[in-house]
């Protein structure tokens, strides 16, 4: 049985369950990248909200102060939505549009001008998908970010590159270990129901609700005031890194929960 959608595979083995967790997706040379915003402008206050979105709901992002500084990325992780809080001026707007291109952009916002008015016109008119006015309140803004990422996400297409040898994380229910190539982590029972948790559900961000509906089963009594989960992720980061697997990241998303990132290896 294949769970596609988190890239997991489950293998009986003898009476053990195995789950093997593979970076590389089914298709062939085909990988989705780790999306990503690119936010565009000076930091002001507009920028500043914009930052904290994207830190509240768990969304990479990356900073540029102005267009020529896109010019340093690399491209990875891919950058897929655009948000520029200021107009650009008309020696630079075809720079910028071909800048976000080659950063992977597929969805570009403007932030400033009013509707229906004639900047607001042109802005279209050079390619903006989205225009959004200035002076927004922080809820207002939230809601046109979430709006307008998961429209990205929709309508993304998958990354062709060349794909590298994945690595795998093997997870042994009856000895509670981890192993990530040669290296094999010993696990106390709560930590390895979260990284199980973790694994199952990645790329998606686990929830701290139903973390502790999982330790609930093999700690009973637990309720919503515990910090059973936060002492978890702690001892399971702490055995992970004492068990020389650096490949595992677990990375907290403010207010929501807990999501799974693999590191290459070097």
């Amino acid at each position: 049985m294949t769970l596609a959608d988190s890239n997991v595979s489950f293998i009986e083995h003898g009476r053990s369950n195995v789950f093997r967790f593979s970076e590389r997706s089914t298709a062939t040379g085909v990988r989705r990248g780790k999306p990503g915003v690119a936010i565009v402008g000076a930091i002001d206050a507009t920028c500043n909200h914009l930052i904290d979105v994207c830190q509240h709901q768990g969304i990479y992002f990356r900073i540029f102060p102005n267009v020529s500084s896109l010019e340093s990325y690399t491209g990875q992780p891919v950058l897929s939505l655009a948000i520029v809080v200021e107009h650009p001026s008309d020696e630079t707007k075809r720079y910028l549009m071909s800048s976000l291109r080659q950063c992977g952009v597929q969805r570009t916002v403007l932030v400033g001008p009013s509707v229906g008015t004639i900047p607001y016109l042109i802005a279209l008119e050079d390619g903006f998908d989205e225009v959004w006015p200035d002076a927004l309140s922080a809820q207002t803004l939230k809601a046109l970010v979430n709006k307008s990422w998961q429209t990205t996400l929709r309508f993304a297409k998958p990354v062709v590159e060349p794909v590298s040898a994945a690595h795998e994380i093997v997870l042994r229910p009856e000895a509670c270990s981890c192993a990530v190539g040669s290296s094999i982590a010993y696990l106390s029972r709560s930590c390895f129901v979260v990284l199980q948790c973790l694994v199952l559900k990645h790329p998606e961000v686990v929830s701290r609700t139903d973390l502790l509906v999982a330790l609930g089963k093999v700690v009973p009594g637990l309720d919503d005031r515990s910090r059973a989960v936060d002492m978890a992720i702690y001892r399971l980061r702490r055995q992970l890194s004492g068990a020389g697997i650096r490949e595992i990241e677990i990375r907290t998303v403010d207010h929501i929960g807990y999501g799974l990132e693999l590191e290459a290896r070097h």
